[in-house]
């Protein structure tokens, strides 16, 4: 039996990079795609995405949305990334006028302000004096949180 082929949509925006080399580092058959007839041919799809919702945009410009809907119809596993997740949803505030796939019923929408959300991104550190963890790291590095 020959491995699954693992198709990751390339629509021009997303951490394509990162996900190709994590599928390389397990030993996975995976490939980027950016044509519709790829990912008809795949047999699991993944589809990342980082950025503003309205990026999804370019599934639509492309012919890739019908080519990835296709593949969920048939019951193709299929791994949604950041974007790629919320892109399942019929929509997302963040940019009202781009239809998600509409797999999962429900827009995406902001934390409110009462719920505490995770924090994603560079900052520079405050080390503390003695600090054991941060021992010779100076002092406003700048870091890369995911917490």
């Amino acid at each position: 039996m020959s491995p699954s082929k693992i198709v990751i949509v390339d629509y021009g925006a997303g951490n394509l990079n990162s996900v190709k080399k994590a599928f390389d580092h397990l030993g996975a058959n995976a490939l980027l795609a950016t044509q519709p007839e790829v990912i008809a041919q795949a047999d699991k799809i993944v589809l990342p995405g980082v950025g503003h919702f309205s990026a999804l945009a370019a599934l639509d410009n492309s012919g890739l949305r019908e080519a990835v809907l296709q593949a969920a119809r048939a019951g193709k596993p299929f791994l949604g990334i950041c974007l790629g997740m919320q892109w399942l949803f019929q929509g997302s505030d963040e940019a009202p006028e781009f239809a998600g796939a509409g797999i999962f019923a429900g827009r995406c929408r902001q934390f409110p302000s009462t719920v505490k959300s995770p924090h994603v991104g560079w900052n520079s550190l405050t080390v503390r004096e003695g600090s054991r963890l941060l021992h010779n790291i100076a002092p406003d590095s700048f870091v890369y949180f995911t917490q």
